[in-house]
């Protein structure tokens, strides 16, 4: 009996390579065909190795530099916006401070001119001020020179219909008491003047001499030495009351009695009386006498010598 057996495969003997890895960076495969041959020989199928495909940490890389490009473009971009607005508004500065710069200088003339004229203005107000004193003063003068030989009464009570003929008797019946006789053409003109009270309106008597005027008062004086005169003296009807008769002043010289009289009761000085149309004080009796002319001689006096 037949017996087929079947012939034992034939063991195949692959050849022993010995392959020494080497350090370099060489190209791993570069027996690869002389083996590819050789498995061919012996009817071996050999799998063909895959390429490798790109690899995806390559791919995050490429992506990752490509925002990152984007990124610094975008960021380029706003920094040379924001850098173009900064020199806009560094022009627009400069520009401005150029204007300011001429708008000071500008001001700085102007005030330069202004302050020049108010230099100019003082200097002739302060010129003109003299002036205006110069002239005050000669009319002060030339007023006091009129009022040289004029004398005022007062506290004699007015009549509703009142003449200058009845103030001439009154005034002529006043030098018969103060036994001084006056004549009416030694009257140049006699009136009242026009004050706050209707009651109270002093009586001017303008003599036609200062020699008269300075009798005339003189006489008052050594009258009232003794006794006041009155209303009674010259048999006015009514309530009595004394009669003040004094020099006829100016306004200014008014005013500058009153102070020289409230100076003298302030500091003690027991004389303060008019002179020629001239105000004099005097500390006490046979003490020199001060010739006030202005408020500054009263201000002069307060300083202790």
């Amino acid at each position: 009996m037949p017996v087929d057996r079947t012939p034992p495969k034939q063991q195949i003997t692959l050849p022993t390579r010995t392959v020494q890895r080497q350090r370099s960076d060489s190209e791993p495969n570069l027996n690869l065909n002389d083996m590819q041959c050789e498995l061919e020989n012996l009817n071996v199928t050999v799998r063909a190795k895959r390429k490798r495909s790109e690899d995806s940490g390559d791919v995050n890389l490429s992506v990752f530099m490509s925002e990152m490009t984007k990124m610094f473009h975008d960021f380029k971009n706003e920094q040379e916006l924001k850098v173009a607005a900064i020199l806009a508004s560094v022009t627009d500065i400069k520009k401005q401070n150029s204007d300011i710069c001429a708008s000071v200088e500008y001001v700085s003339k102007s005030y330069d001119a202004l302050l020049e004229q108010i230099n100019h203005l003082k200097s002739e107000r302060q010129e003109n001020l003299n002036y205006i004193r110069t002239l005050e003063n000669r009319l002060e003068k030339a007023e006091r020179n009129a009022r040289s030989s004029c004398v005022e009464i007062r506290n004699i009570p007015p009549n509703k219909k009142e003449s200058k003929e009845q103030l001439l008797h009154t005034i002529i019946a006043t030098g018969r008491t103060l036994n001084i006789p006056i004549e009416s053409y030694e009257v140049r003109d006699i009136f009242r003047i026009q004050t706050k009270e209707p009651d109270q309106k002093p009586i001017i008597v303008d003599f036609t001499s200062v020699i008269k005027k300075e009798r005339f008062i003189h006489m008052y004086k050594q009258f009232t030495k003794n006794t006041r005169l009155t209303t009674e003296h010259l048999k006015i009807s009514g309530t009595c009351k004394p009669i003040f008769i004094s020099e006829n002043l100016t306004p200014v010289m008014k005013r500058l009695f009153f102070l020289s009289r409230d100076f003298a009761k302030v500091h003690e000085y027991k004389y303060c009386w008019v002179s020629h149309g001239k105000i004099y004080l005097r500390k006490t009796e046979g003490a020199p006498s001060f010739l006030i002319k202005t408020e500054t001689d009263l201000s002069n006096l307060k300083v202790p010598k």
